[in-house]
């Protein structure tokens, strides 16, 4: 996550596309994955505040 944060843009974006299915695979957890993907998301709109949630 902390290279989700202090990656260029661009390059954030591709990283979180990547994490996307890895949590989904690796966490059996519901809660878990969800809280994470909801993590990715937050820091995503923090990097690109022109960028909608959708």
């Amino acid at each position: 996550m902390l290279q989700l944060i202090i990656a260029p843009t661009a390059r954030a974006i591709e990283q979180g596309k990547q994490l996307i299915p890895r949590i989904r695979q690796e966490l059996p957890n519901l809660k878990q994955q969800q809280e994470l993907l909801e993590l990715i998301e937050t820091i995503l709109v923090y990097k690109l505040p022109q960028v909608s949630r959708k």
